[in-house]
């Protein structure tokens, strides 16, 4: 069938009717994208697991199960979906409830794989007769529990419950959905797929707590350098993606001592009971696991790691909200001196910022930290503070910008950057790694998240590797060979490096330093970009400051309640014109409806997804009302306003005004850049005059029809 949907009828009605009928056919088999049941004609009633299918002319009997009749999960969101739905159905209990017993489930299933995985049958399956004896199958597979909780509350801070806490029959259904399938040839997003259906409930709202998709995972795990004897943390472990990646890539380059060397923190026991569970489905009980408050801890372990790898939780909501005196002992959690008073005093840093400061703390000279910020920390003109932290202190070895929402499915959107740091000074000029990735392989802003394969650009055709599979679109793979060229050609020690012929973008630490908000954007260092300002340079050009330009999206009128205003949204303006049907009282304004305009007036869109929208004013009407989602921009000479808004039907303004935007929520273009570093090649041709002053002459004549 398509779906299972039709499940129950289609057995009823179709399935058994045909076997009935048939008279030497033995066996009926369901199939969809979620079932495979087996049916024998011994027992209509009774679902068998088509891996019990006996071999041609082998006689029938239950067959057991053995570790390599076992399949992979292909779909772990539906089988923790039905587990929970099982577990609603049958037993009733909240949501933390079943979360506890599903964990305690997934952890014995493992166990027996991994006992059990050269015997002859897996302890974790409905033995023969036991489906009518739901209380022996309960005891036998209580036993089994016993022996796992034992095991592995030894080696990790699990809290396992003496006892199962579900009836036989939860039991029994349970085993029916998870007997087939093995979690030791199952890769790591099942863990994810654990983490992120039950978190909503109690562990993101807890601390804003994000997953981190396995691509980004593995990037980052790929460029570091590992050895029998340094040692990694993630200070915010969460499901313990990052350290997984590290066990992994140590277990293939024969690195055995590298789960004694993993050290994990977490301020919540339910992220760390997850973490551990992920860490003993990749074969690795043992790891140090510990759930503490990593900030308030500002001295623990500190010059005692080589690596940290973390997504800390971040947001200007995500504050410090415990004792105040902590902050004395981070530079980043001590507000600035602010001009108007003659004392600083302290405030209620980001999480986030202090994250950053925490994690250098607690690396050796010459560790290396891979962090995962918001864009703003390295954009923002406010936080320019952290910055100048950055810079003074340590190297900035690169800046590697994530796509837009990345994390949204996980309730945190915006632009997010990997941000990698060495803990050493570097008092000369050095290079800075730039990169901007835009696909990662799958629609990570989309609930089902489909995978994006590589097509012929000329005819659309799917791309495919020796064994035409299908490939995928992850930009990371070609992000990754860049890095380790730059790491080549640079010489920097305790990451992988590799000589390709590969180009790859940078800036230097003497350009951010020029900036004077030492803006670190790998938007603005990529080679469309650089392109397009170097061509322009090539000729005369001016920016808006040079032609007296007013530049404003401030509060400029004062609102009449009553009054009926036509309000410009960007909803109301497109590609050269804007529409007038918006009409609002003065009582029914937004807040964000700050501008009055007047005749000639050019309105040009600062948000990210509007970048593109410009129109001029066209009329004397002074109702017309525009948001501060606009630049508000008048220029005197007419000449030059002209030929300033030709440039703004083409694709290069377009560009830069993508590449100048920063921030992470509102990622805008900043003041100081659409006065300053907005390039306007300086093309006065009487020509190009005189076309878009007949331009706008057609546009105004027919604003006045109106």
């Amino acid at each position: 069938k398509r779906d299972s949907q039709s499940k129950y009828s289609a057995i009823k009605t179709q399935l058994i009717p045909a076997l009935n009928h048939t008279e030497n056919s033995k066996y009926g088999i369901y199939w969809d994208n979620e079932n495979r049941i087996l049916i024998h004609k011994s027992d209509l009633n009774r679902e068998y697991n088509i891996l019990k299918l006996p071999l041609f002319n082998s006689k029938w009997e239950e067959k057991l199960l053995k570790f390599d009749d076992l399949q992979k999960v292909t779909n772990s969101q539906k089988i923790l979906k039905f587990l929970e739905q099982i577990f609603h159905n049958l037993g009733g209990t909240d949501k933390r409830s079943r979360y506890k017993e599903i964990y305690k489930i997934l952890i014995m299933k493992y166990f027996d794989e991994t006992k059990n995985k050269n015997r002859d049958f897996l302890e974790f399956q409905i033995f023969a007769e036991e489906e009518n004896k739901k209380e022996e199958l309960f005891l036998r597979i209580e036993k089994l529990y016993e022996e796992a909780k034992n095991y592995y509350s030894n080696n990790s801070p699990i809290i396992l419950e003496d006892k199962l806490e579900i009836s036989p029959e939860i039991l029994l259904k349970s085993l029916k959905i998870l007997e087939g399938f093995s979690f030791i040839k199952t890769n790591q997003l099942i863990l994810q797929n654990f983490f992120m259906y039950f978190a909503p409930t109690f562990l993101k709202a807890e601390l804003d707590q994000y997953y981190t998709p396995l691509e980004v995972v593995e990037f980052m795990s790929s460029i570091v350098k590992l050895n029998e004897t340094d040692c990694a943390i993630d200070t915010a472990g969460g499901s313990a993606d990052f350290l997984i990646g590290l066990i992994k890539k140590g277990l293939n380059q024969g690195i055995e001592n590298i789960k004694k060397n993993i050290f994990y923190w977490d301020i919540s026991k339910d992220a760390a009971n997850v973490a551990s569970l992920n860490m003993i489905l990749q074969g690795d009980g043992n790891s140090n696991i510990e759930i503490l408050d990593s900030i308030e801890n500002f001295n623990k372990k500190n010059n005692s790691f080589q690596l940290c790898l973390t997504n800390p939780p971040f947001g200007k909501e995500t504050k410090w909200e415990k004792d105040i005196n902590i902050m004395e002992n981070y530079e980043l959690g001590k507000k600035y001196l602010d001009e108007t008073k003659e004392n600083y005093e302290l405030e209620r840093q980001q999480l986030g910022i202090l994250f950053i400061e925490r994690n250098m703390n607690i690396l050796k000279e010459n560790g290396i930290l891979e962090i995962i910020i918001p864009n703003g920390f390295l954009t923002n003109p406010s936080l320019k503070y952290i910055r100048e932290y950055l810079f003074n202190n340590f190297r900035v070895v690169a800046n590697i910008s994530l796509p837009y929402n990345l994390f949204k499915s996980s309730g945190a959107g915006g632009n997010t950057n990997i941000l990698i740091i060495k803990k050493e000074k570097i008092w000369e000029n050095y290079k800075i790694f730039l990169d901007v990735v835009r696909n990662i392989g799958f629609e990570y802003d989309k609930k089902n998240a489909k995978p994006i394969y590589k097509r012929d650009e000329k005819t659309g055709e799917l791309m495919t590797d020796k064994e035409n599979n299908p490939l995928i679109e992850n930009e990371f793979l070609e992000i990754e060979k860049k890095f380790k060229k730059f790491i080549f050609d640079e010489g920097i020690e305790g990451f992988e490096s590799k000589n390709c012929q590969i180009t790859y973008n940078f800036t230097t630490k003497e350009e951010i330093l020029e900036d004077e908000n030492l803006i670190i954007c790998p938007k603005r260092f990529t080679m469309e970009y650089k392109s397009i300002i170097e061509d322009i340079k090539r000729s005369k050009y001016i920016n808006l400051e040079d032609i007296n330009a007013q530049v404003q999206n401030s509060l400029s009128f004062e609102k009449d309640i009553s009054k009926k205003y036509i309000y410009l949204d960007t909803r109301e303006v497109f590609r050269g014109g804007y529409k007038k049907n918006n009409i609002l009282r003065g009582w029914q304004l937004p807040n964000r409806a700050k501008q009055s305009v007047k005749k000639y007036d050019i309105l040009i869109a600062k948000l990210r997804g509007s970048n593109g929208k410009f129109c001029m004013i066209l009329e004397n009407n002074e109702n017309i009302i525009a948001s501060n989602g606009f630049w508000r921009i008048r220029i005197p000479d007419e000449k030059q306003r002209l030929n300033f808004y030709s440039y703004l039907y083409t694709k290069d303004f377009e560009k830069q005004m993508e590449a100048l935007s920063t921030g992470t929520i509102m990622d805008d273009v900043k003041d100081s850049d659409i006065k300053k570093n907005i390039l306007i090649p300086a093309n006065n041709k009487e020509c190009n005059y005189i076309k878009m002053k007949k331009l706008i002459d057609i546009q105004e004549s027919m604003t006045k029809e109106e």
